[in-house]
């Protein structure tokens, strides 16, 4: 799999990270991708694991740090900067919110953590 494909990965597994964080009210840019490693090759059929976690979120930018677990090791992995701007139309919002639901993304925090 290109490199280019495993950084895209990680970015919009970072956006929809940014995007369920904002309540589905602002939608992620991808403004920069800095320090990606990729230290392996991915061949057809190997399984993925791909992960994101908010460093920053402020000042109109978000920042996250992505991983991608290949055979339960970390091969790769990036830190993608995010530009935020409002959805241009609220039913863009819901449609994402419906999408999160079908393909069962958590977008609301468990009530104990």
């Amino acid at each position: 799999m290109p490199g280019v494909l495993l950084i895209e990965a990680m970015a919009q597994t970072s956006g929809w990270l940014v995007v369920a964080l904002n309540r589905f009210k602002r939608m992620p840019f991808l403004a920069a991708v800095k320090e990606a490693k990729l230290r392996t090759f991915v061949t057809p059929g190997q399984k993925l694991a791909i992960t994101a976690h908010l460093e920053h979120d402020g000042s109109g930018y978000a920042i996250t740090a992505a991983k991608i677990k290949l055979w339960r090791q970390i091969d790769l992995r990036c830190h993608a900067d995010a530009a935020r701007a409002r959805f241009p139309q609220c039913r863009n919002g819901r449609q994402m919110r419906e999408t999160a639901n079908r393909i069962g993304l958590q977008v609301e925090a468990p009530v104990n953590g």
